[in-house]
């Protein structure tokens, strides 16, 4: 058959199929669906260690519980898109090659972050916020999560797009599940939403609540018209994996709707790159707070659903590898979240997630179900209330730890009077058969209150040792401290080499330590968290996973992968532990583009001390905080634990309904404390919880008029 004569009866059945689908869709404009209100908690739940969170400790149970709750069966009456997790009939699920982009689209673009697409005042606001903030698979560990819940009535507007529908279908691709992934969610919440299928619905449609285009990879000029229509009336959009970028009859039409009408411009995907299968949420973020701070979350992997990288006005999360790896000229980005102010005065809030909907249908739901209900809180702008993860004022933490394993010379002064100069300190490690020598150096760190930890008695790995050894290693360390005076400051453990095994860490807790370097692996977030099943006592581990300077150079990698990955790492807003040998390996120039970094991130990064660290975070597990939205105006609770008032700016983050919206707290007739409130960014205030006593605390919030 010639090809013309093949390309015309393709074209055809492919216009019969939309045409039919047309008609069906105006028999049945609009189905409304209201989700059965659970019957219990919500899937996911509260967990039994608020140490690794970044987000309110309130309410918290067991970790077993949450495990119970997430495996639920749902209540609902959507198909059951669990039984056949792939979207279309091939059996490894991928789709065909070109189906969706033109093969080598991303190779035509340069493979590094676009400039932020053009847009009207909020981006430029938003973007300028974010600068000063620069100053300023189920292997997911569940006890990384806090309690997620639906705020009340929350108003979602499903769109199940015609276009969309006849594209996949062409494909053998069934669309309805990508819609049913969002309606076992919505059950599993008690979310009401409807599903809206014709253009003069959405079109006239009161833009209240959130409208959720789930995977729209195929537009026609009205959806594409009616959609930025309805921005421009002040309505919130999240979307999902690709938008818009094929028109009425399949069509290539680019990324143009993404960078125009959802501020996100599609710079790359993860086709070439297999090991990036894990997205990476920020900690703190307005859309991603219930996740920890650089949690891994593995997603599943088929060709063409591979995730986009992303570039908009602000980022909620990363897609890496399990290493986290950074390489200066790879965008990572996965979501993107924004506010648009439009020319007649009303904003619009957009989030866009850059995978498909078959993502949750392996990975970790808990999580999914964490980003997506966060996504949709804010976008709906309803306030949220969330324990920051750092003392007030940080958005990231970072300990400078130095091992000294040779003679010291005047180097590590250096690094002391860099810490120094952004208000911090240095954690130096040192075998015990050596700190005779460095006594009078150590003393005079110590007293300008820098820390001394301990490195073991010689550079020999304790991992893989009998309890015998290693019990006879620590006593001898222990002693040979003792003798140098040093005894009662070593409290800090970094292991040579980062050899240890469950046994060092037995040895150092029955031996009055507080903490352990750990090595990448100790956690699946950048946070700390406490050996074993302890919540607030025993050993608290701080997981290393910040390359230091020496560990690129030492792999003969580029020094600006290193500057990229401080970058992400401190963006991400984790615990970055930077091991840095005494006899550094960075030139003269290197050591300048370092300490320019940190300089940077004068404002928004706390270099502290191990042991700082460590007070901070049990002073920290002190605080759970929880909001009542359901009550007029909304009321905030915070519970203080123990017999001492707080001794360290522990923060509680609230989300603004409104950009520079002005917010104040009213006290109930009980209450005696007046934190201080202080504006974050352009859409989230703190509040200081500067020596509150212990007990329970209720404030109700107030927000008004955008703040001067």
């Amino acid at each position: 058959m010639p090809d013309s004569l093949r390309f015309a009866l393709k074209f055809t059945s492919y216009l019969l199929l939309v045409l039919s689908l047309s008609l069906l869709q105006a028999c049945t404009s609009v189905t409304q669906t209201k989700a059965p209100a659970p019957s219990s908690a919500p899937s996911v739940q509260p967990t039994a260690v608020p140490v690794l969170l970044s987000v309110p400790a309130a309410h918290v149970q067991r970790k077993e519980g949450a495990q119970q709750a997430a495996t639920k069966p749902a209540e609902t009456a959507a198909p059951d898109v669990q039984s056949h997790w792939l979207f279309d009939s091939a059996k490894d699920g991928s789709l065909p090659p070109g189906s969706i982009l033109p093969p080598g689209i991303f190779k035509t673009m340069r493979a590094q972050v676009a400039a932020v697409p053009a847009s009207r005042a909020m981006d430029s606001v938003a973007g300028a916020e974010l600068a000063l903030l620069s100053l300023s698979n189920t292997n997911v560990e569940r006890q990384t999560l806090g309690r997620v819940q639906a705020a009340p009535a929350l108003k979602v507007t499903l769109y199940s797009s015609p276009t969309t529908f006849a594209h996949f279908a062409v494909l053998g691709v069934d669309y309805q599940l990508s819609l049913s992934v969002w309606q076992e969610f919505m059950a599993r919440h008690g979310i009401e939403y409807e599903v809206v299928k014709d253009m003069d619905v959405l079109r006239y449609h009161r833009p209240a609540g959130v409208l959720i285009l789930p995977s729209a990879v195929a537009l026609n000029a009205e959806e594409r018209d009616a959609l930025a229509d309805y921005r421009k009336r002040g309505g919130s959009v999240l979307a999902t994996w690709l938008s818009g970028v094929r028109g009425a009859l399949g069509e290539w039409t680019g990324f143009d709707f993404m960078a125009g009408n959802l501020n996100t411009a599609v710079v790359g995907d993860t086709s070439d790159d297999e090991d990036d299968v894990y997205l990476i949420p920020y900690g703190d973020s307005p859309v991603t707070h219930h996740l920890a701070a650089g949690l891994r979350v593995w997603t599943p992997r088929a060709a063409g659903w591979y995730p986009l990288r992303l570039a908009g006005v602000n980022s909620a999360a990363a897609i890496m590898d399990w290493s986290r790896s950074v390489h200066a000229e790879k965008a990572n980005s996965v979501i993107s979240y924004n506010e648009r102010m439009q020319a007649n005065g009303l904003s619009s809030r957009v989030v866009v997630l850059g995978y498909p909907e078959r993502t949750w249908f392996a990975a970790d739901p808990v999580a999914m179900d964490a980003i997506a209900l966060d996504a949709l809180t804010w976008l709906e702008r309803r306030p949220a209330a969330y324990l920051g993860t750092w003392p007030a004022h940080h958005r990231s933490a970072m300990v400078i730890a130095l091992d000294e394993s040779t003679q010291w010379g005047d180097t590590e002064y250096r690094y002391a009077d860099l810490a120094e100069s952004l208000s911090g300190h240095v954690s130096y490690y040192v075998l015990s058969q050596q700190v005779t020598d460095i006594k009078s150096q150590m003393q005079i760190l110590l007293a300008r209150g820098h820390e001394l930890g301990c490195m073991g008695d010689s550079f020999d790995g304790f991992g893989g040792q009998s309890t015998r050894v290693q019990k006879k290693r620590v006593k001898q360390m222990m002693g040979e401290m003792d003798a140098a005076g040093f005894s009662i400051a070593c409290k800090g453990f970094h292991a040579p080499m980062e050899s240890y095994d469950p046994t060092t860490i037995k040895m150092l807790q029955e031996n009055g330590f507080r903490y352990l370097i750990g090595d990448s692996s100790s956690s699946e977030s950048r946070l700390p968290s406490y050996a074993g099943d302890a919540v607030t006592a025993g050993l608290l581990i701080l997981p290393r996973t910040q390359n230091g300077p020496d560990d690129v150079l030492g792999e003969g990698l580029d020094f600006k992968d290193f500057l990229a990955e401080l970058s992400l790492s401190e963006r991400m807003g984790g615990l970055n532990v930077l091991r840095i040998p005494g006899d550094s390996m960075m030139d003269d120039k290197q050591w300048a583009q370092f300490g320019a970094k940190l300089k940077q991130f004068d404002k928004s990064m706390w270099v502290a001390s191990g042991i700082e660290v460590v007070d901070w975070w049990q002073e920290r597990a002190r605080v759970s905080v929880s909001l009542d939205s359901s009550v007029t105006p909304a009321m905030l609770t915070v519970v203080v634990e123990g017999a001492q008032p707080l001794q360290q700016p522990v923060t509680v983050m609230v989300n603004l309904p409104r950009p520079n919206a002005s917010m104040r707290l009213l006290q109930d007739d009980t209450e005696q404390s007046y934190p201080v409130v202080v504006r974050r960014d352009v859409w989230r205030t703190d509040i200081e919880l500067n020596q509150l006593a212990p007990g329970t605390h209720h404030w109700f919030l107030q927000f008004g008029s955008v703040a001067k």
